[in-house]
Order: C-alpha cells, then structure tokens, then sequence
C-alpha cells in the first residue's frame, strides 16, 4: 500500500516559495487533498483551488475538475 499522501502534518505544504504562496493556502491545499484523497494533477488543482478560497477569487476555468473542490460562487465554467 503506498504511503499517505500529502502527508499529516502538511509541513511539506508550508515552505514560502518564490511566488510567495501564504500560509492560509498552504494549509487550505492540504486538506483540499486530505478530504478528497488527491492524487496525481489534481493536486496541482487543490492549490489552485485553495488560492481561490483563502483570497476570495473567482476562478473562470474550462476545467470541469473544479466543480468538486470548488463553490458555484468560486467558479466560472467555460464551454470550448
């Protein structure tokens, strides 16, 4: 079985990058992927997604994977 990803304690979540990515989003990603158990490219959508969340954004998007993380009032689905 392989191992629990992210792992518990987030600190692998908590580092201050170069994009200056806050605190609040780090810890809204992990449980982003803790509550739906991502894997893969999705939680590349988690921290998207939580960056929307903690900042009150409105993220305008073709991406149908969002509507599972995300709110109506956080999301503007496109059609191609």
């Amino acid at each position: 079985m392989p191992d629990r990803y992210p792992p518990k304690n987030h600190t692998w979540l908590k580092r201050s990058g170069s994009f200056g990515i806050r605190h609040q989003n780090c810890e809204r990603g992990g449980e982003l992927c803790e509550q739906y158990r991502l894997t893969g490219n999705d939680i590349r959508d988690a921290w998207i997604a939580a960056a929307v969340q903690v900042n009150h954004f409105r993220l305008v998007s073709f991406d149908k994977g969002f509507q599972r993380l995300l709110k109506n009032s956080e999301l503007t689905l496109l059609r191609p």
